[in-house]
């Protein structure tokens, strides 16, 4: 019985995987759209800025009509940053400080670049990932280093 015990236990891990992914694929759909929406708002925004502005020129004045606009802006774009910031959280990436590079969570340095990823709650990993057919294999920790990568995602030594 053991084994349709452990049987059962993958599926259902499984079927949480599945469940926990289709989730985030919602989520991501969600606030792309919401970010597009936030996008379209800043862009009314700018043109009601350049209307007034092109009006106070031709007028010979300058007032605080434009308050409200650059708060509306400024909140669309924290809200943008923000959404950002969540859809990498769910696709489980995150993103090179110096070349831009989209890596995946657990890389510890960029396989572009070499930079170092710095993270503030990083769980130190128990041992390097194993090397794939398709990996080369890091000289100096055994990690897995992807075909398109210079450098190891694991200790970030040139490959």
């Amino acid at each position: 019985m053991g084994f349709f015990d452990d049987l059962g236990k993958k599926a259902n891990k499984l079927s949480q995987d599945v469940a926990k992914k289709t989730k985030n694929i919602s989520e991501i759909a969600r606030l792309n759209r919401e970010i597009n929406i936030t996008k379209n708002k800043i862009n009314d925004e700018y043109k009601n800025i350049g209307s007034q502005v092109y009006e106070g020129l031709l007028a010979g004045k300058q007032d605080a009509r434009f308050k409200d606009a650059f708060k509306t802006i400024k909140e669309s774009i924290e809200f943008i940053t923000n959404s950002e910031d969540r859809i990498l959280e769910l696709k489980e990436i995150t993103v090179c400080p110096e070349c831009g590079e989209e890596l995946d969570m657990e890389c510890a340095f960029c396989g572009k670049c070499g930079a170092k990823i710095e993270r503030p709650e990083k769980p130190e990993p128990e041992e390097a990932p194993a090397a794939t057919a398709a990996d080369v294999k890091c000289k100096e920790c055994g990690a897995g280093i992807p075909a398109d990568s210079d450098f190891c995602p694991s200790c970030g030594a040139k490959k």
